[in-house]
């Protein structure tokens, strides 16, 4: 079997040895071609050779650092490096995977970490918030008009957190903090969780309040605190601008720091209401004298015959109330929320929809257009009567309506109007069921609707 290979067999003792140099069994020492030897060593030089290369390559040789602008398809899966600020707060998702954006100055790319490296980032918390700054190496990936960086090893994301701009009320905060990490104090407000689990809210002190949004990452990083109105809170975040409105963004839970719980009075009479009691929560009753309605809300004015309180409700609270079109002027009403100061002016926002009550319906009066007069301002009348006249204004629209007895105006806000899905149907000649309280502007008698429901068409 070996002897077609003389170097295989033991010139000594004739035994098989293999590749051997030694006998293993009498010791003889077995003269090789050179050739063979020499194979062995180039191999042993070629491998060390090729470690050494590849050290130098990954020690000296730097990864190319590519601008947003400078991506090209024929880029697609190069190895890249890039730096930029976060510019929108990280995304975690189902499968577990993570994203950011960052901002180079030439424009926006989206950064992506697959499952187990996105596991990784967040096991060792490098995290990076809006308005840090990052430098992270991977590949490319260009498809089609889509283009995004994938992290290949989580050791490659550098992130360096933005020094803390200054500590700020909640009213000093401005266009000019626009892209700055601040610090704000004041009370929460309005806290509402949305449909992807973040939190927004409110921080509110006697001279005016700030958006903030507590994004659901936070909660994944391990931020477990329950805020509710009336917690006082100290919050460091990046200063951004969400549908036109400043707000502050914390990007790591210690960034949020409870500075004490709410204080609830329970019910008091409208006279005692003071700033002292600005950031607790406060029970009031009373009759409604106001009602004015606007895109983001509804504001009630309550007056229990001490005095008189703003309500703040907002759509989406007003907009569930069961009673929605009987909150209206001459009900009876109780009302339970965070005090608070707006424009120089305090008022309660109320948070749930529990937490504004009907105790009386209003006293709606059937009645003729001609049997209104000056003295009925404030009240609530319903109406039968037909379109004569439409005039659009700036702030709003006028319908000139007249039922036979006498003409008088409809005014519908335009923050009403855009809930009234109706509007375009009005025009002269046709009837209209008004319900709306009468209001005297310039010497003239308004009825002014309350709510989409108060006004609809019957012919």
């Amino acid at each position: 079997m070996y002897a077609g290979d003389s170097e295989a067999i033991c010139p000594s003792c004739g035994r098989y040895i293999g590749p051997r140099d030694v006998c293993p069994y009498c010791g003889a020492r077995v003269k090789r071609r050179l050739s063979v030897r020499l194979l062995k060593i180039a191999a042993v030089i070629l491998a060390v050779v090729g470690l050494l290369t590849v050290r130098f390559v990954a020690v000296y040789i730097q990864t190319p650092v590519v601008k947003v602008s400078e991506i090209k398809p024929s880029m697609n899966y190069a190895h890249i490096k890039m730096t930029g600020i976060v510019t929108r707060y990280p995304s975690l998702y189902s499968d577990g995977s993570l994203s950011f954006w960052i901002d180079d100055g030439t424009g926006e790319i989206m950064v992506k970490a697959y499952r187990f490296e996105a596991q990784e980032l967040l096991q060792s918390g490098s995290i990076p918030a809006m308005g840090d700054r990052v430098e992270v190496e991977g590949s490319i990936r260009i498809r089609e008009d889509f283009q995004y960086l994938v992290i290949d090893l989580p050791s490659k994301l550098v992130i360096v957190k933005p020094n803390i701009s200054g500590s700020y009320s909640p009213a000093e905060i401005g266009l000019e903090h626009l892209g700055l990490k601040v610090e704000v104090v004041g009370t929460a407000s309005g806290v509402r969780e949305t449909s992807s689990g973040g939190i927004i809210l409110y921080l509110e002190d006697v001279g005016g309040s700030i958006q903030v949004y507590i994004p659901p990452i936070l909660r994944v990083l391990g931020f477990n605190e329950t805020i509710m109105d009336g917690v006082r809170l100290k919050v460091v975040g990046y200063v951004s601008l969400y549908q036109g409105e400043l707000e502050v963004v914390p990007g790591m839970p210690q960034e949020i720091e409870v500075l004490s719980q709410v204080f609830e009075y329970g019910r008091v009479s409208i006279a005692m209401v003071n700033e002292s009691l600005v950031g607790s929560i406060i029970e009031v009753e009373g009759e409604i004298v106001e009602v004015r309605t606007y895109s983001s809300g509804t504001l009630v004015k309550l007056d229990d015959g001490t005095g008189t309180l703003d309500v703040w409700i907002p759509v989406e609270i007003y907009s569930e109330h069961p009673k929605v079109a009987m909150i209206a002027p001459t009900a009876k009403a109780r009302a339970k929320g965070l005090l608070a100061v707006y424009k120089d002016k305090l008022e309660i926002k109320v948070s749930r929809v529990e937490d504004f009550q009907l105790l009386e319906e209003p006293a709606i009066e059937i009645t003729s257009i001609a049997s209104i007069t000056e003295s009925d301002e404030g009240r609530l009348f319903m109406i039968q009567a037909e379109i004569t006249d439409v005039v659009q204004l700036s702030a709003g629209l006028k319908l000139l309506v007249s039922d036979g007895t006498g003409t008088i105006a409809v005014w519908i806000w335009n923050d009403l109007l855009e809930q009234i899905t109706i509007a375009d149907q009005f025009k002269p000649g046709v009837r209209i069921r008004v319900i709306g309280q009468l209001v005297i502007y310039k010497g003239t008698l308004e009825l002014q609707p309350l709510s989409p429901e108060s006004i609809e068409i019957i012919g």
